[in-house]
Order: structure tokens, then sequence, then C-alpha cells
């Protein structure tokens, strides 16, 4: 097996997974994996070797991404007051479970920023606490 048979291996499902959880639909998230890991194909051999591969892979993902976002020919199934950056630090944080430094590597920011970014992106959800749905959805099963 070559290094990118093995690369593709490592990377294609966490890719796949964060492409969905920004797009919300299965036919986008496949063409926008696949131009990803064209894109690593075609440029592998010019990757640096002061990067992890993760980070580089999601990196090249998430541009990928927001450049199709831009273009605006996704068929997204959800609605969402969130920015792709801020979609991107709650994947990267609650999703994968990354540190705030880590979110920093691989989005090219520094910990301040993705703490901000997150801050501002839990603030734009929904709070169920808050709704007058609440309390009617529970029917005294509390």
């Amino acid at each position: 097996m070559d290094e990118f048979e093995r690369l593709f291996q490592d990377h294609f499902y966490a890719t796949y997974d964060y492409v969905y959880y920004m797009l919300g639909n299965p036919a986008d998230t496949q063409n926008i994996t696949e131009k990803v890991f064209h894109k690593i194909a075609l440029s592998y051999h010019q990757w640096q070797e002061d990067e992890p591969v993760h980070a580089s892979v999601f990196k090249l993902a998430r541009r990928t991404t927001v450049d199709f976002l831009g273009k605006g020919k996704h068929h997204a199934t959800t609605i969402t007051p969130l920015s792709e950056n801020m979609r991107s630090v709650l994947y990267l944080r609650f999703i994968k479970g990354l540190s705030v430094q880590e979110t920093a590597k691989y989005m090219d920011v520094t910990p301040k920023l993705v703490s901000a970014i997150e801050n501002e992106a839990l603030a734009k959800l929904p709070n169920e606490a808050n709704t007058t749905e609440a309390p009617s959805r529970l029917n005294g099963r509390v």
C-alpha cells in the first residue's frame, strides 16, 4: 500500500463526516470529499512536513467546503445562523473533542480567536430552556 492509499484510508471518514456536518447533504458531501482527495493526490508531494497530515487534510476539506458554499451551488438540508467558521469550531471542539489549542492549529488561527468564535457560536444556538415551548413538551415528565 502506498502513502496516498494509507492517507485515504486514515482520513476519508473523518473528512466525509466534517463535510457532511457542514453541508447536511449526502450528494454534495460525496462530491466535495472526492474533490478533497483529488486535490490531495495532485499535491501530496508538495505538502509541508512540519504540519501533521490530519491538520493538512482538514484545512483542505474546510477550504474546499467553504469555496463550495460560497458558489451557492449547495442544497443544504439544514438552516443555521452559524457561519462556516463557527460550525468548524463547534465541530472540532465538540464532535472531534479537540482542545482550543488543537482547534487553533487546525484552523490556522489563535487560541483566543477559537474561544471567541466558540462563545459567539454557542450564544447563537437556540436555547430550549428559554423558549415557551419547553415546559409544554415536558408535560410533567421532569
